[in-house]
């Protein structure tokens, strides 16, 4: 097992999950799930030791500090769902996961460190509550990847330079089969002290709001020869569609999915908010069902059949 001082930290935002292209589909060949944390949160030492930290920025800070009786010494957390992965047909094969990261912004020196990624035993954490005196420690090494210079561009577009990735394949299949549904991960740099002309910082799920693709997000590619439910932009089996998908407040939103026969039992959709609270759940009627919204913002609609969760989409709501 590789271990490192845990005194190089990262600060990201919160998170929820996104199911953003597939479930399972009806040929075999190479499927793709993506994910995005349902929870993400940043801690400080030293003054800020018991001080909960704002998380609503779109972009994450990384820099070490030298423990914590330093006011730089911050550590960052991330908590993905992955019942889905864990849930997928018994013949399915996981062939690579992967965790990309967003530069939003990097100094200078950002390429001397790197970043280290490892797993955190503990998932009773809440962002709205975390704070440096009540973290989770970290547990086992999972990457790494050298840190890079990037200046902010200036805009919200997404630009595929501006992405890091770490290699999770391994630790994702033993989460699998130890039928561990939700992670939580550890990300910091590999020095033990730092300077600002190290700091790099990475759009967090806030970025949703900007640009969808430069949120954190973990890809998990796999083959199957399961039948059943469908790519979500395919038009077949298992997708739902909310019209419209841009709503105003109290705006009635009409649910439309398309299930296999063995999905057609007890389905409900839950819709999440963007701090992963089930803010609304509502039973289909057939293939149909409507909702609205009392809040503004963006929410994740996920279907349950039976008890199992299989598909999802988003609305947005201003």
């Amino acid at each position: 097992m590789k271990t490192f001082l845990s005194k190089a930290v990262c600060i990201l935002g919160l998170g929820v999950i996104l199911l953003t292209g597939t479930a399972y589909a009806e040929n075999s060949g190479t499927q793709t799930k993506k994910l995005i944390p349902i929870a993400d949160g940043f801690v400080r030492g030293n003054d800020y030791m018991d001080i909960v930290q704002s998380n609503q920025s779109i972009s994450m800070h990384v820099m070490n500090g030298g423990g914590e009786g330093d006011n730089a010494d911050r550590m960052a957390y991330m908590k993905f769902d992955i019942t889905d992965i864990v849930n997928l047909p018994a013949d399915a094969v996981i062939s690579k996961a992967q965790l990309r990261l967003y530069i939003h912004d990097s100094q200078e020196s950002a390429g001397e460190v790197n970043l280290i990624l490892s797993d955190v035993p503990d998932n009773n954490w809440e962002e709205g509550t975390l704070c440096y005196s009540n973290r989770p420690y970290e547990g086992d090494y999972i990457a790494e990847c050298p840190g890079e210079y990037m200046k902010w561009n200036g805009n919200d577009n997404f630009d595929e330079t501006r992405c890091l990735y770490l290699d999770m394949t391994d630790y994702i299949k033993k989460q699998c089969t130890a039928g561990r549904s939700v992670i939580s991960l550890h990300l910091y740099q590999d020095t033990g002290s730092a300077t600002w002309k190290n700091v790099m910082e990475f759009s967090t799920r806030e970025a949703a709001t900007k640009n969808e693709e430069r949120c954190p997000t973990l890809t998990i590619e796999y083959t199957s020869n399961a039948t059943g439910i469908q790519n979500i932009d395919g038009g077949k089996a298992g997708k739902i569609t909310a019209i419209p998908s841009l709503a105003g407040v109290n705006e009635v939103i009409t649910l439309q999915t398309a299930l296999p026969e063995e999905n057609t039992g007890n389905v409900t959709v839950e819709a999440y908010d963007v701090v992963g609270k089930c803010a609304k759940s509502v039973a289909l009627t057939g293939t149909e069902a409507t909702i609205a919204f009392e809040q503004a913002g963006m929410y994740i609609l996920r279907v349950n059949a039976n008890g199992k969760q299989i598909n999802s989409t988003k609305v947005i709501v201003k």
